[in-house]
């Protein structure tokens, strides 16, 4: 990429009228706390897009969230959405105990080294009978393109060298560990199926080919292509992106079930 790029996660916000991935999952999110009040956290929220939105369509919520990347961060603060932003690591955080009274984790679980601790933390944070609502992709999961890949060891890493994913878990794992720090799970859906995992997998891949790399990821984010209008590749690639992202909505719509989906939504509460 040119010198000075790089990308931060969670810019803009989420309209729940588009339909891509990030709509269903603040969707589902919403679902799970239509009747809930007080306060609630983001762990990993990047640059903010799914607490912001949260906070716009569930306004009675005393909105907290932070990140280990400042520059995120700074970015998050300079919308000025009245949450309140931290830089902090996921196995640390700077809360009293007993504070909030939602607990909130989209696509953070997977890049965290110590999970031990992360769950820790948010068992010390969160009330009694609290919410915890969370999105991971299972990469470990079988009959999932990732976990194919990664038997046979094409381009296994490629999610760990571009995005930072040092955690796998089949969905039975993850469960089972938040069963076990006392958790009680209270819903489980699921998303990302063969066609979605396909597109995902697509968007690494051509991060390896350097015409691709900084248009790719420039495309993936509206504020970056804004910023990139007057290339015709990359106005072609948020256009597939756009695309891609509609039909992966519809698959996950369409398959509820378990089997062949990555990704896994669960709310629990503390016991």
């Amino acid at each position: 990429m040119k010198e000075g790029f790089r990308q931060i996660w969670g810019q803009e916000r989420i309209d729940l009228n588009n339909k891509d991935l990030a709509s269903l999952k603040l969707c589902r999110c919403i679902e799970s706390l239509h009747t809930q009040k007080g306060k609630v956290v983001e762990i990993g929220c990047g640059a903010g897009k799914f607490i912001r939105s949260l906070s716009s369509y569930l306004p009675s919520l005393e909105c907290y969230a932070g990140d280990i990347d400042a520059d995120a961060i700074d970015l998050a603060k300079s919308y000025g959405d009245g949450v309140s932003y931290s830089v902090f690591n996921a196995e640390s955080l700077p809360y009293e105990d007993d504070f909030f009274d939602v607990v909130l984790m989209f696509d953070i679980v997977e890049h965290v080294e110590n999970t031990e601790k992360l769950f820790d933390e948010v068992m010390r944070i969160s009330k009694r009978g609290s919410t915890i609502h969370i999105f991971i992709p299972c990469e470990k999961e079988p009959l999932t393109i990732h976990w194919l890949l990664w038997r046979l060891r094409l381009g296994h890493d490629l999610k760990k060298k571009h995005a930072g994913h040092i955690q796998r878990f089949t969905k039975k794992e993850f469960i089972d560990k938040l069963e076990k720090k006392n958790f009680e799970i209270k819903k489980i859906e699921y998303s990302t199926y063969i066609i979605g995992q396909v597109i995902d997998m697509a968007y690494y891949i051509l991060q390896e080919v350097r015409p691709f790399k900084e248009k790719v990821v420039r495309a993936h984010s509206s504020k970056d292509v804004t910023e990139d209008s007057g290339s015709l590749t990359g106005k072609l690639l948020k256009k597939l992106i756009n695309l891609a992202f509609l039909v992966s909505y519809y698959e996950s719509m369409f398959f509820r079930g378990g089997l062949f989906a990555q990704g896994l939504h669960v709310t629990c509460t503390k016991r």
